[in-house]
């Protein structure tokens, strides 16, 4: 099991605001933060490259 407790405090206006936060898991943040990303970007389908979108970006496309 994984346990981060950290906080942190600013003052704001001579008040003191602090905040906690926890993360328990049976995976590192670090893997967990991973398998985010990587689940977001299999989810993600590629757009489709024609020769409308290169032209408004100025590239130069063309198939032999």
């Amino acid at each position: 099991m994984y346990t981060k407790l950290q906080s942190h405090s600013t003052v704001i206006r001579g008040v003191t605001y602090i905040t906690v936060s926890r993360y328990e898991r049976e995976e590192a943040i670090y893997e967990r933060v991973g398998h985010l990303i990587l689940n977001d970007y299999m989810m993600s389908k590629e757009d489709e490259v024609t020769n409308e979108n290169l032209l408004e970006n100025d590239i130069d496309f063309e198939v032999d």
